[in-house]
């Protein structure tokens, strides 16, 4: 009589795959010792790389949040422009001081930076890359218009205030810092268009058509209504002066 066949238990092979770099490593070099095929050895290669990767992104963003949690309030101490009053129109914060307050942090943590700038025919493009010691990097562009040259300020001073905006306004904007109040350049910015343009002006029919184009923040803006009559002014005299 014949004994029972016993079943025997079938192994299966489990692929076991690395779940970080150094693992990825090993698996590497168990790989080179045992001289699998070189298709293995490539895949076990970008494992690697899409590891190392992954946990440089990680380790990166574990660093902006502790930056951000520990990032002073930048405050605007520095006057911008002057209106033909004498008054200041705006205080911003140059980007030389908001480095000054924050680049200990930034070693802290492991981040540095890097800004590029492109001129292009009207307009200065400014990129801020951020990059942490583990290698993982990410970018922040900001693009300005270069404004029309005027009698009070020569076409390189004008190249000069948008490349300074655009590379304040990048740097910023990568490390998600704030000012300490609410940021108004826009406004500012639309307040001094906007004399610029009335200042451009040789006749009362010219002032009167270039004042009905302007934005109604600019209209009631204190500073732009100073102005106005300044120029209103002068442009009537001259007319007199002429007679």
């Amino acid at each position: 009589m014949s004994k029972p066949k016993r079943a025997v238990a079938k192994r299966q092979a489990v692929a076991i795959e690395p779940t970080s770099s150094n693992q990825a490593n090993d698996f590497i070099s168990q790989a080179i010792a045992q001289k699998v095929p070189v298709e293995t050895l490539e895949k076990l290669l970008a494992m690697r790389t899409q590891l190392k990767a992954e946990s440089a992104k990680e380790k990166f963003d574990n660093a902006m949040a502790k930056f951000q949690t520990k990032c002073p309030e930048i405050k605007k101490t520095k006057a911008g422009s002057v209106t033909k009053a004498g008054v200041v129109a705006f205080y911003y914060a140059p980007l030389e001081s908001i480095v000054a307050q924050v680049k200990g942090l930034l070693g802290k943590y492991g981040l540095s930076y890097s800004i590029k700038t492109e001129f292009k025919k009207e307009k200065v493009i400014s990129t801020c890359i951020v990059k942490h010691i583990e290698g993982h990097n990410e970018e922040s562009s900001m693009e300005v218009p270069i404004g029309a040259s005027n009698p009070l300020t020569t076409q390189p001073q004008l190249v000069a205030g948008a490349s300074t905006f655009s590379k304040r306004y990048a740097f910023c904007n990568a490390l998600g810092i704030l000012t300490s109040d609410e940021d108004n350049d826009g406004a500012d910015i639309k307040i001094t268009k906007s004399i610029e343009k009335l200042g451009k002006c040789t006749t009362p029919a010219k002032f009167n058509s270039v004042w009905e184009t302007l934005p109604k923040e600019a209209k009631a803006s204190p500073e732009v209504l100073r102005e106005a009559k300044s120029i209103k002014d002068f442009i009537l005299d001259a007319k007199k002066s002429k007679k």
